[in-house]
């Protein structure tokens, strides 16, 4: 939280770390042992020391829920706190401390591409229930207009995340009034179903839900699968962090 890093959960106790002494419990604290070397450690501008953008992510991810350590790395590597490269070299050097592997699969899987913790989440659950997922891809409308999809899944169906967050966020209104936003929304994905794109939004409670999840997506490659081919084909995913 001192670095700005989404969680999907919001954490119930302060964890600090130290190079030496027990662990303790207590409530709402919490003193971890774990080595620190130098450059894991930064001060903020709050002037509290605490641990890199490269450390916090790895903790998270050899700790903590895969879900929540994926939106954290992903925020981490599309805001330029952290690379990937930097990341693989760390868990080398991690390569005996508790949880590793599991920190591998989270370094692997998470891409900066994602644009929202909502983002992150609804690619860990689609993936989870066995769909592929690609991301930020571009996708001509019906009108010749261009436009940038959260998801293409297997191929076939444009996926959207709907935080009612986003609808209220100036950098994605940019000026503009919700009403607006949400009228060239429907118009967006007006354009992309009339060049014969299926297009499915997921919300927080969707994604909460696995079975309704799948219900909603085989749906909509049922539908996908049924109709003639799309009238123009996606570009390739924009490249990422």
């Amino acid at each position: 939280m001192l670095l700005g890093l989404p969680l999907l959960r919001p954490p119930e106790r302060v964890e600090i770390s130290a190079p030496t002494g027990a662990h303790r419990d207590r409530p709402g604290l919490g003193l971890v042992r774990s080595p620190l070397p130098g450059h894991h450690v930064e001060v903020g501008r709050d002037g509290l020391r605490r641990t890199t953008a490269a450390r916090t992510v790895l903790d998270l991810a050899r700790s903590g829920a895969f879900d929540d350590a994926v939106a954290a790395a992903d925020v981490a590597l599309r805001h330029g706190l952290v690379t990937r490269d930097v990341l693989q070299s760390e868990l080398v050097a991690m390569a005996r401390w508790p949880g590793v592997r599991a920190a591998r699969h989270v370094v692997e899987f998470a891409d900066g591409r994602a644009e929202s913790p909502g983002e992150s989440l609804a690619r860990v659950r689609l993936v989870s229930l066995g769909y592929e997922v690609d991301l930020q891809v571009q996708i001509a409308g019906l009108s010749g207009t261009v436009h940038r999809v959260d998801f293409l899944i297997d191929g076939l169906v444009v996926g959207e995340f709907d935080g009612q967050v986003k609808y209220a966020d100036p950098a994605f209104l940019r000026g503009r009034a919700p009403a607006d936003v949400l009228m060239a929304e429907r118009r967006r994905q007006q354009d992309l179903e009339d060049a014969g794109r299926v297009v499915v939004r997921f919300d927080w409670a969707t994604l909460h839900d696995d079975a309704r999840l799948r219900r909603k997506v085989d749906a909509a490659v049922t539908r996908a699968r049924r109709m003639p081919p799309p009238s123009t084909d996606p570009v390739a995913p924009l490249l990422g962090p």
